[in-house]
């Protein structure tokens, strides 16, 4: 797994690209071979709100082939709002797959978002790790 990302007052911008195989386990099952990327485009309209997507984009290596790709479009807006001293960041998503790797995989995708913000570890404060 890798991530990457760019952060300014306006923009959020990267990605996260993932692989997952099998190389051990029960014989009876099947084989796993995929690779996942996940761009992330984000656009602040406010300190505390943005809109923008992250998609997660599948390629099946295993798969026939033409069944190979899962792509959803689409997007959403979050928001970050206090729950007594916690901040908490809540938002919607919706994705349509414009292709899809089988009849079996989805055809739309919403997602709710509902994730405690915490403060920064003090290690990453530390001028070696960009701070």
């Amino acid at each position: 797994m890798g991530t990457i990302a760019h952060i300014t007052e306006k923009w959020i911008i990267g990605g996260i690209l993932q692989h997952w195989w099998s190389f051990a386990g029960d014989s009876d099952r099947n084989n796993v071979n995929l690779t996942d990327f996940q761009p992330l485009i984000r656009y602040r309209i406010t300190p505390t709100t943005n809109i923008g997507m992250a998609p997660n984009i599948r390629y099946n290596w295993d798969a026939d082939s033409g069944d190979n790709w899962s792509i959803p479009l689409g997007g959403g807006i979050s928001t970050v709002l206090m729950l007594g001293k916690l901040p908490v960041a809540i938002g919607f998503e919706y994705y349509y797959y414009v292709k899809r790797s089988d009849e079996l995989s989805p055809e739309h995708q919403f997602r709710i978002i509902f994730s405690p913000v915490l403060p920064a570890p003090a290690w990453s404060r530390i001028p070696f790790f960009g701070n």
